[in-house]
């Protein structure tokens, strides 16, 4: 039956030339179901069945600064060095050295430095010369541990000014050595100069009033017994060897031969006179 507008006109359905409703005339219906349900009723598809694109992986936690770095390997240095001073106290075995930081991150790089003199009076000057000697050479002392009185011993922490990878560590540690082997051994003046400057001579000079003193610096170790100084670089195994013996760093008179021993343990030296 013709519909009836409002206008009282009546109205027709529009067809195509093929007898079809025009589109857009009406609602609009899928042209067809895309599948069939199990009851045989027609199942349409809705946009909201496709399959939702998965998340984006979650960013990966931030980096380090270089500066939270710092703090974390100074932070786990002094926790060390305070175990090991209490480890020394009571005669303990020492604890075992955190993991230094990653060696290709350039970072200002935390170093422990060990005192050990005989005479207390003496101190005061040898700090002053040792801390010169460091700043000359690239490091500054930034913290420190209560200095064990009698003989004096103390540990410092001090850090690279600039950036260093591990490698660039081992190099300065091993400019101070030479530059202490050099003064030992008397080279001229000049050479002297053109490395490190007058700190080394100074602090050898500070060090001249003691019969008996022990200075670590990383790797470096300078030692005099009964006023003869001796300059070395340690080895990895002597370094964890000090870490298990930490009493060894208040016996200048008796590292030298325990660091040998590590070198060479008795019984290597009994298999060689054997054969």
């Amino acid at each position: 039956m013709p519909n009836t507008s409002h206008d009282g006109n009546l109205e027709t359905e529009h067809e195509s030339p093929s007898g079809d409703p025009v589109p857009g005339d009406g609602p609009e219906f899928p042209e067809g179901p895309d599948s069939t349900g199990l009851d045989g009723s027609p199942q349409y598809h809705s946009p909201d069945d496709d399959p939702k694109p998965a998340p984006p992986p979650p960013d990966e936690a931030p980096r380090p600064s270089t500066r939270q770095l710092e703090v974390e390997a100074q932070r786990r240095l002094n926790a060390y060095l305070r175990a090991r001073q209490r480890a020394m106290e009571s005669g303990d075995t020492g604890p075992d050295a955190p993991a230094p930081p990653a060696p290709s991150t350039p970072m200002r790089r935390p170093v422990a430095v060990t005192v050990y003199v005989s005479e207390e009076e003496r101190y005061p000057e040898i700090r002053q010369a040792l801390g010169a000697m460091l700043d000359e050479n690239g490091f500054e002392i930034v913290d420190s541990l209560p200095p064990v009185r009698g003989s004096i011993f103390q540990t410092l922490i001090a850090r690279t000014k600039d950036v260093l990878t591990s490698s660039g560590l081992v190099t300065r540690a091993r400019k101070v050595e030479r530059g202490v082997e050099l003064h030992l051994l008397h080279k001229q003046q000049a050479e002297i100069d053109a490395m490190q400057g007058d700190a080394v001579a100074k602090l050898l000079t500070a060090l001249a009033s003691t019969q008996n003193a022990l200075i670590q610096i990383g790797s470096v170790l300078v030692v005099k017994v009964v006023g003869v100084p001796v300059v070395r670089n340690l080895t990895q195994q002597e370094l964890i060897h000090l870490e298990r013996n930490p009493t060894l760093l208040r016996q200048p008179e008796e590292i030298l031969e325990a660091l040998q021993r590590v070198v060479a343990p008795p019984t290597a030296a009994l298999v060689e006179q054997e054969s």
